[in-house]
């Protein structure tokens, strides 16, 4: 558990969790600032972080942690489902945390996966979409 626990929840304005919802969050107020990191790590899973200080964040749930390069930071996932659901600063940065804030309840990216535009190199990638795959 990282920040408060949920037995000394903070004031309570908005929550968010992993997918199968085993791992929930819990924040003292909605983001005022959404982060895009390039790091090989984040570009990859495609994360956009919420930062808040320790004491603005409650987590529930067990998540497994994963530390890489210069170690300030560990990022942690829900091993059912694997969403990474937020980092945690280490001794040097101190009392900071990220959250996944796509999966804070209530976020909307504007435009949306139907209009954004994916490239690697050599053009633009068609982006194909699997009907009926919510249900």
């Amino acid at each position: 558990m990282v920040g408060g626990r949920l037995g000394k929840e903070p004031l309570v304005s908005v929550r968010g969790s992993c997918h199968c919802q085993a791992v929930r969050l819990i924040l003292t107020e909605r983001p005022h600032e959404v982060i895009a990191c390039d790091c090989s790590l984040c570009s990859r899973r495609g994360m956009l972080w919420a930062h808040y200080d320790d004491s603005q964040v409650a987590t529930d749930g067990y998540t497994e942690g994963y530390v890489w390069g210069s170690e300030t930071i560990r990022f942690h996932h829900c091993p059912k489902c694997g969403c990474t659901t937020h980092w945690h600063s280490n001794s040097q940065l101190g009392g900071r945390i990220g959250v996944n804030a796509r999966l804070i309840e209530g976020f909307h990216e504007a435009g949306g996966a139907s209009t954004s535009q994916y490239d690697f190199g050599d053009g633009p990638v068609p982006i194909s979409f699997l009907s009926g795959a919510n249900g």
